[in-house]
């Protein structure tokens, strides 16, 4: 709380924004949502020091009752389609310096803000940072196929950082001016934008860095219909920022032979990545045969993916 002089010398109470916002888009998953919350209301980072900002994105249904019982947050609506819109409509929102952003989906630690917040203060020159992201089955002890192979290939934050020069924004904290200076998500983009907004910052010379203890658990996907409809759609994010970029893909190099090759191939690199991965051994053979099965799935369903964007078709949404 701050006191300001009114013109008379009276002494008025004003409210002062908090420390840190945390920008969640939400689209038909209420329930999910309300366990994000519940893990949010558990944090050791004082209630009074954050505020929540859940971004509709046009829900079939509408249920603000589950955000308005949590006193730290509070609901808007973003009717263009897309995460990155509603991520930037949450942005717009809140006067907070420091922005965190999670998923509807995610389970934040309860330090989550704590360590995220300590270590941007403690690096000041730091641009933003990716915590960690441990995606977790439905049943530990009998995960499905989907889901183990969603657990060796599916957001790996610390490759995201040192390797692709972006952070998922299922855990991702930065301050204000970094998107006063380098823009905000590019809204067009319905997949990839987080890896868009990370290579741009990344071209402007801003530091970034992999946080090992600011930590979230996601929920492995459960379905292969679900892990299908993710491959199409990242397939035509990164379509849609090639064109976004003025790149286009140009028939008949040595560049789109190569891709070529590697997407009507079978996906050996995945299936030595997934032989590697610690993940499924403690399951046995038939885990790792059920994980070949589904890359092969994934990785085939990516190229129609390519090729629908490639022919004008839009992209899925989440």
């Amino acid at each position: 709380m701050a006191q300001t002089q009114t013109d008379e010398g009276a002494s008025i109470t004003t409210q002062e924004a908090p420390e840190i916002a945390v920008i969640i888009p939400h689209f038909n998953d209420w329930g999910r949502l309300e366990l994000c919350l519940d893990a949010l209301a558990a944090q050791t980072l004082p209630a009074d020091c954050f505020e929540v900002v859940v971004v509709d994105n046009g829900s079939s249904d509408w249920k603000p009752e589950i955000v308005e019982r949590f006193p730290f947050a509070r609901i808007i609506k973003e009717t263009k389609v897309g995460s990155y819109a509603a991520r930037n409509a949450g942005i717009n929102a809140t006067t907070s310096k420091l922005l965190a952003f999670t998923d509807s989906d995610c389970i934040p630690d309860p330090s989550w803000l704590e360590h995220g917040i300590k270590f941007l203060l403690d690096n000041p020159a730091l641009g933003y940072l990716g915590g960690r992201i441990d995606l977790f089955p439905k049943e530990p002890e009998s995960p499905r196929g989907v889901e183990l192979f969603d657990m060796i290939f599916g957001l790996n934050q610390k490759s995201n950082i040192e390797v692709f020069d972006f952070a998922a924004t299922a855990n991702m904290i930065t301050r204000r001016q970094e998107m006063d200076r380098h823009g905000m998500f590019d809204d067009q983009l319905k997949s990839g934008g987080d890896k868009e907004w990370g290579n741009r910052l990344n071209e402007a010379d801003r530091t970034f860095s992999f946080v090992d203890d600011v930590l979230v658990l996601h929920p492995a996907r459960f379905t292969l219909e679900d892990l299908l409809r993710q491959a199409r759609r990242h397939a035509g994010g990164r379509m849609d920022t090639r064109i976004s970029q003025g790149r286009k893909y140009r028939p008949f190099t040595f560049h789109f032979w190569k891709t070529v090759a590697r997407t009507l191939l079978p996906p050996f690199y995945m299936f030595g990545r997934a032989y590697r991965s610690p993940v499924w051994r403690t399951h046995g053979w038939l885990a790792l045969l059920k994980v070949f099965v589904v890359a092969t799935f994934v990785h085939y369903n990516r190229f129609w993916g390519m090729i629908r964007s490639r022919w004008g078709a839009e992209s899925e949404r989440q």
